[in-house]
Formats: C-alpha cells, structure tokens, sequence
C-alpha cells in the first residue's frame, strides 16, 4: 500500500526540522556558554583593572601636594597586571582636580592649582584593551576592552586641625583650608586642602561654608549647613572619633617655668597686680614675653591692652583665659611659637589681632567672637565661633603636637 503523498510530505519536514534544531541548539547553547565564560573573564578583569586603577588614584593623591601625582599614578599602575599584562601609559588617565563632598563629583584643575590653591584629589580611569575572549569566537568577537575609574582625595589622616568634640557652631561665615609651615607661610603654592572640620558631636553652621578639607562629625550626628551657600572640598561622613588626647601635666609647669623672667608691662605695671599666677594686661598697655614656658591660673587681656609673643612660646593656663582686647600678638607669625594648654572652662579668643598658634583645651569652651582670622590648629571640648571665620591648618604643626601623618589619601569613588 502506498501512503498518501500528504503524509510523505509530512515526514521529509520532519526529517529536515530536525538537523535545524539540532544545529540551532548548538548555536544558542555556544552563545550561552560565551556569555557564561566571557562574561565571567571580562568581570575578572575589570576586577584587576579596578584594583590597579585603585592602587594608581591613591598613590597619585599621595603626590598631588608635591604635584607629583601624574608619575606616583603611572608608576604605581605599572606594578599591577590585568590579563598578565601592565596598562600602557597611553590608556592611563591620570587628572588633577577638586573633590565636593557635598556634591560628590570631581572638577578637573591643572596640576599646580588655581588663584595658588592645590588641587586636593587625583581622578585615573584606565583602559585595557586587547583582551581575549573565547567561546565568543564563535560569534565573530575576537577580542574586547574593560574601562574603570577611580578618585582618590588627598585626605588628612586623622582630623587634627579644627576641633570641637562635642560640638562645632558656627554662627556667620567660615572659610578653612591648610599649609605646611615646613615648606614656608601661608600663601600662593601653599595652600592646601586639610583644613579639616571635626566633631564627636554635630557641625553646625549659619552663614556661607567654605572648608577645604573634611567635615567628620560624631556617628549619630550630622553636619547641618544652614546657609545658602556652601561646599565642603572633602568628606562629609561621620568617623570613630578618635580625637587627639595629648598628655599634658599642669603641675610639673607650676613647679618649672619661667614666670621669673616675665617683665613689668609697657606703663610699668605688674601684669599679676600682686596674683601670682594671675596675668592681667588692660586698658592702652602691652606686655612684651621673652619666649618661655609659663604657668598661669588665668590670663585676662581687656580694653586695648595686648600680649606680644616675640619667640618660641608655650603657656599653660589651668583657668580661664579671656584673651580679647587686642590679644595676643604673636610677633613672628609662626604658629609653632605659641602653644597654649588650658583646661578651661573658657578661652576666648576674640581678641583683635591675627592669631598665630595651637590652643589645646579638651576640657574648655573655645570662643571667638568678631571676625577671627587664625593660623594654627585648635583642639576644645566645644567650638564657638560667633561672627566671620577664616581658619589655616597648620599641618607640620598638628604633626609637632599629636603625631602621625596628616595626609593619608583615601578612595571616594
């Protein structure tokens, strides 16, 4: 019996769906294994770039200040392999630029700054192209390229130039950033970006931000700007708050000091009115301090009276310290020549002149009220500064004090 010609047909389709099948499940099973086994190589790899990227960015950020960022970047990246294979030169990207912590985004600067202000970040996107793929052959792709980038800030290690630990106000406008007095003043070249901001508690400010360094307050607190306008050129998070707690004994400069040497005031006064321990400079007089160690109880400057620092100076106050008036006037404007210790439960600073130095007082009040210009660091149990605020971080100096580094750069993206 013969079949019918339909169902012949019928089976000569069959018998030729099936090679179709057989072959296009092959095609789809080789596309699945390339995107399975290429997929898996090129995330490795983008992993390799990402560490060496990584690698090149903060060791970029470690030579910005030095504006040595571009070769620290290259070298670093040359160390590392992606594919068993260092990333040429050309496909290294290595900018300069500013980091908002605010904004979070990167602006590229040239290398030596802008208006003689150092940029504080270091931005490398690397590309390594050439890699091989495998099972992706099968559908003409032969090779393929991975692009990562990275930003590093040039950081400050640990937060050592402004310091209010269990609360930072200000109420008017503020403007920090930093120097290294080793390298010279403050000035075009030296100004750098560590004019950090910190807390264990909350910073808060009323009036125009502008810090060029990190604001780090207490974890459950928060940095609020109240201002309308504002930036942060740094990190804005909350820390472990590890504050700076030098060691300072009160009483062994009660027992050694140099109050002997300390001469009668310009109107020939006694400036401890028969107080030991007792300093009091008022009215149109000044009070002109050999350099030395001293000791005192309580320092009160009032009216147009002054205190002149003319050398290497350190103060230990285990009171008050009211130093408004004219101040203390430290004649040599190096910060490192005055350090005072006090432990409050206040020190004012609002005296009229530019303060040159470090105010260590952890168990104080810190006040400045008016417009306050300062070089320096300052480390207070709470921070208050009432008018305009113009604040430059020593950085040699807070290394002088507390140790350490200041600079340790750190990934932001």
């Amino acid at each position: 019996m013969y079949a019918r010609p339909e169902f012949r047909r019928n089976r000569l389709r069959r018998g030729t769906v099936l090679p179709q099948a057989i072959i296009f499940g092959v095609i789809v099973g080789l596309g699945i294994a390339a995107l399975t086994v290429d997929v898996g190589l090129l995330t490795s790899m983008r992993s390799q770039l990402q560490r060496t990227v990584d690698s090149a960015a903060l060791a970029g950020a470690s030579g910005v200040l030095e504006m040595e960022s571009v070769d620290r970047a290259q070298e670093y990246a040359s160390k590392n392999e992606v594919s068993h294979e260092s990333i040429p030169v050309a496909n290294l990207d290595v900018e300069t630029g500013m980091w908002s912590g605010v904004t979070r985004t990167f602006t590229p600067t040239p290398h030596d700054g802008v208006n003689g202000k150092l940029p504080n970040s270091v931005r490398v996107t690397g590309t390594r192209d050439g890699l091989d793929v495998y099972f992706a052959r099968f559908l003409g792709i032969t090779e393929t390229q991975a692009t990562r980038p990275a930003t590093a800030l040039v950081g400050s290690g640990r937060c050592v130039g402004i310091w209010g630990i269990e609360f930072v106000t200000v109420d008017g406008n503020i403007v920090t950033d930093s120097y290294d007095s080793a390298d010279g003043g403050y000035g075009p070249g030296n100004i750098r970006p560590n004019g950090d901001v910190c807390s264990c508690g909350d910073i808060t400010a009323n009036g125009s931000i502008s810090i060029r360094g990190d604001a780090m307050y207490g974890e459950g607190h928060n940095f609020i700007p109240y201002g309308n306008a504002y930036e942060v050129l740094g990190l804005v998070d909350d820390h472990s708050c590890d504050f700076p707690n030098p060691s300072v004994d009160y009483e062994a400069a009660a027992a050694d000091n140099d109050n002997d040497t300390i001469p009668l005031t310009y109107m020939d006064r006694d400036p401890f009115q028969g107080s030991p321990y007792n300093l009091y400079v008022t009215g149109n007089d000044h009070l002109t301090l050999p350099p030395g160690t001293y000791y005192f109880d309580s320092v009160m400057i009032d009216g147009q009276g002054y205190i002149e620092v003319t050398g290497p100076t350190t103060m230990y106050i285990n009171g008050n310290a009211i130093l408004t008036g004219g101040g203390l006037v430290n004649t040599t404007e190096v910060a490192g020549n005055l350090v005072i210790y006090a432990q409050g439960p206040l020190v004012d600073l609002s005296g009229n002149a530019v303060f040159y130095g470090a105010v260590i007082a952890p168990e104080a009040t810190v006040t400045a009220r008016g417009t306050f210009n300062a070089f320096g660091v300052v480390l207070a149990q709470a921070l208050d500064f009432d008018g305009d605020t113009n604040f430059h971080v020593d950085e040699q100096l807070a290394i002088d004090l507390f140790g350490g580094d200041v600079v340790s750069p750190v990934l932001v993206e």
